[in-house]
């Protein structure tokens, strides 16, 4: 246990100050002989305070001219665990109390245990159950967390197969060349007065065999049609009479540009839109 005045005792030591609390304003000097203190006058007149200020101060032997620290009622809690840390620093075990061997005689020991015994088995029971209630909660989340994440598993593992079905079908699609268009071209051909003889198919290229009037004319109306990606001559012109016989090789345009990524996203979409159908 340590006093007030202990603490502003070692305060003291280092200069006097004053202890302004409850309306009044306690000069406190640390002299060779003890605490030596003073409640200040409460008089207006500054003459008379510094009077009173330097009678004390010289009674203890400082000069009239000391410096005095303030203390007020805003910084007293600080300065009075300044000089508890002070006198914890210096002498430390001055204001040690001992316990009284009467107080523990006279303390029941065993009413205690048995208080203290009771409680830390009711905590570690209160503990253990909610250790255990919490324990069921967490395993009851993961048991739905983990249902959810096997449908979610299952449904990325069926979007993989059809990927990989969707992937087989546009690679095999881009490998056909699209001769149906074939039939449209050598209609139109028709339409202006070719006479075609004979059409042909090698990986993808279509030879038309035919006689008009100018081979040219036909080249000059393949090669601006939108459906042809390619036409040259496959056979030199020849003449005959009026008319020129003629072989073109030809290829066309593929009409759908629609990429495979397109594809896979129609076709998840519909796995899903039958997912939910299910469910």
């Amino acid at each position: 246990m340590v006093p007030e005045t202990a603490c502003f005792q070692a305060l003291a030591s280092s200069g006097p100050l004053t202890i302004s609390r409850l309306g009044k304003t306690v000069l406190v000097i640390s002299t060779d002989n003890g605490l030596m203190s003073g409640i200040e006058s409460e008089s207006n007149d500054d003459s008379v305070l510094t009077f009173w200020r330097t009678q004390l101060l010289s009674l203890s032997g400082l000069p009239h001219d000391s410096a005095v620290s303030p203390v007020s009622e805003t910084n007293f809690a600080p300065q009075l665990i300044k000089g508890l840390l002070r006198i914890v620093k210096q002498s430390p075990m001055a204001f040690f109390v001992p316990l009284e061997r009467s107080i523990r005689s006279s303390y029941p020991w065993q009413k205690a245990l048995k208080m203290a015994l009771l409680a830390g088995f009711a905590y570690l029971s209160f503990s253990s159950l909610y250790v255990v209630m919490t324990d069921a909660w967490i395993d009851h989340r993961l048991s739905a967390a983990r249902t959810d994440s096997a449908a979610a598993l299952e449904l990325r593992k069926d979007i993989r197969f059809m990927q990989a079905e969707v992937n087989e079908v546009a690679t095999i699609f881009s490998e056909v060349a699209p001769l149906w268009v074939t039939w449209d071209v050598v209609t139109d051909l028709l339409n202006k007065g070719v006479t075609v003889r004979r059409v042909d198919s090698i990986d993808g290229s279509v030879t038309i065999t035919a006689s008009a009037a100018k081979a040219s004319e036909v080249l000059s109306y393949l090669s601006n049609d939108a459906r042809v990606s390619e036409v040259k001559y496959a056979q030199p012109i020849r003449q005959a009479g009026q008319l020129q016989s003629f072989a073109i090789a030809v290829r066309f345009n593929w009409p759908y540009t629609a990429t495979s990524s397109q594809i896979l996203t129609k076709a998840n979409e519909g796995l899903i839109g039958m997912r939910k159908e299910k469910s």
